[in-house]
């Protein structure tokens, strides 16, 4: 009788030991709300047939069940702390037809614990049911944690927060012309879509759609606004299935992608883990690169010259250096813009506005288009408020004059802002450190040059070639040896200060 007893008691111990959990299945799960914890263990649970929700979600192993009423709040169910590797799935509806609402296979950093832990983010509508799936990648199972915190609803969610709602771009002929679009996925909800090169992490997307014509690429130019510079970017012929291609955006560059179909329309998310890294950007995308196309000003021989007229407001280029061809006699690229003064002028040049500033100027004109021999009699140079350069020509005789706009090193390609004044030819701009008595002789001069005009004791005397390059620095001397520079044509800056002053002459022995 004994022995009986004891064999009952051992059935019922392992019967207890393998039941499976009270919610293991959908009917039966467990409810749950804002602010609470509740742990659990998939060891003895069952594999749910269950919608998949996409590629990094599937159902391979046991789960657990939970319900939620929304409360109009964003939600945040978390099972950082769990003992295995998760997955979790939100659905709405009801257990048998259920619709996909949020998932996620890896936390990343957002879980302390471990960054195989799962975190689901999505806003709950007030009075919607939502079933909750605790479960594990591949055939993981283990001890959980679970909770659910509450938050005010971020707002407004992105209209192309889904693929359905993609926002439709025009594909630009070249990069130079494309008109960039702004977006954001703050307050984006995560997705259910993972691209092949982001398989397991959280994303927060938006979406952006393109037909590429009678091109079998593109190209992106990304550029972040506000956001963490950390977005990655894949591309779907259809918002269902797998990306045809996938990988980083880089702010500030241009990413290539070949091999696609002509005539087709392409949907491109753009995604990164939102939270603190969610933020604002600006996109263009445009047939791919080819053969740079220059802008037109890139020769003297393209531009049209605008005549000033002594006195009157300043006349404003604008233009740009992307794309412009190198030119040897600068060792960079250059563009031109064209003056004609029709008296006798002081010429102001400044490039104020220009962002990025525009660091080195070629303090030179040219006469004559081909141009061939530079002409820079004297000159000032001061600095606009943010740090662009500003130039001054005194006493130039009626003609044209064709001025370069540095794009290389130093400066940026890009965008330029150019402002030209003209005034009556007097005594140039007025300073009280230096004269506009300043005067080189012998000129040309052979070993010696002299220097005549009134200076302080601070001043410095630069000796520069053509093309900026420092070749003597002193203090101020009236004579200065030469005996050492090559025959050719040298320009001479005097500062005092902020202020300097600068003047051309020529060596010849």
């Amino acid at each position: 009788m004994k022995k009986i007893v004891l064999l009952v008691f051992v059935v019922f111990s392992c019967l207890k030991s393998f039941a499976q959990p009270v919610n293991d299945a959908c009917i039966n799960a467990t409810p749950i709300t804002c602010g609470a914890t509740d742990t659990g263990s998939t060891v003895t649970a069952t594999i749910d047939a269950a919608p998949v929700c996409g590629p990094s979600l599937s159902i391979t192993a046991p789960g657990a069940w939970y319900t939620f009423v929304g409360t109009g709040d964003a939600v945040t169910a978390s099972l950082c702390g769990s003992a295995f590797d998760t997955k979790i799935i939100v659905y709405s509806g009801s257990c048998g037809s259920l619709t996909c609402v949020a998932g996620n296979d890896d936390a990343g950093g957002a879980c302390p614990s471990s960054g195989l832990n799962s975190i689901a983010y999505f806003n709950s509508v007030l009075g919607t049911n939502y079933y909750i799936l605790v479960t594990g990648f591949s055939t993981a199972t283990g001890a959980y944690s679970l909770n659910i915190a509450c938050a005010a609803p971020c707002v407004p969610v992105p209209a192309n927060d889904d693929c359905s709602g993609a926002i439709l771009l025009s594909l630009a002929p070249d990069i130079s012309s494309c008109s960039p679009t702004t977006g954001t996925n703050t307050c984006a909800n995560n997705s259910l879509i993972n691209p092949s090169c982001f398989p397991f992490g959280t994303i927060n997307d938006v979406w952006y759609q393109f037909n590429t014509g009678t091109n079998t690429g593109i190209a992106i130019d990304f550029d972040v606004i506000t956001a963490a510079n950390t977005y990655s970017y894949a591309l779907y012929t259809s918002c269902a299935g797998a990306d045809v291609s996938c990988g980083s955006l880089p702010s500030g560059a241009i990413t290539n992608i070949s091999g696609l179909s002509t005539s087709t329309t392409y949907f491109l998310q753009i995604f990164n883990n939102g939270g603190l890294e969610a933020g604002t950007f600006s996109l263009c995308v445009s047939a791919p690169p080819g053969p740079p196309i220059p802008p037109p000003n890139d020769d003297c021989t393209g531009i049209t010259p605008t005549t000033l007229v002594n006195g009157a407001a300043p006349v404003t280029f604008t233009g740009t250096t992307y794309a412009a061809t190198y030119d040897a006699a600068f060792s960079t690229i250059v563009v031109w813009e064209a003056v004609t003064l029709t008296e006798c002028s002081n010429l102001q040049i400044d490039y104020c506005g220009t962002n990025p500033s525009v660091m080195q100027s070629a303090l030179i004109y040219y006469t004559a288009c081909p141009v061939a021999g530079f002409t820079a009699g004297t000159y000032d140079v001061t600095t606009c408020s943010d740090g662009n350069v500003t130039f001054y020509f005194y006493n130039l005789p009626a003609g044209t004059y064709y001025l370069p706009v540095l794009g290389g090193t130093p400066n940026t390609p890009g965008p330029y802002i150019m402002n030209a004044q003209s005034s009556d030819c007097t005594t140039g701009i007025e300073d009280v450190a230096l004269t506009k008595s300043t005067l080189l002789y012998p000129n040309p001069a052979a070993d010696v040059l002299n220097i005549k005009g009134v200076f302080g004791k601070e001043t410095i005397v630069t000796i520069t070639d053509a093309l900026g390059k420092i070749l003597l620095t002193q203090n101020f001397n009236s004579s200065i040896d030469i005996s050492s520079l090559s025959n050719g044509v040298y320009i001479v800056q005097i500062q005092d200060g902020n202020y300097k002053h600068y003047e051309r002459f020529v060596k010849a022995k």
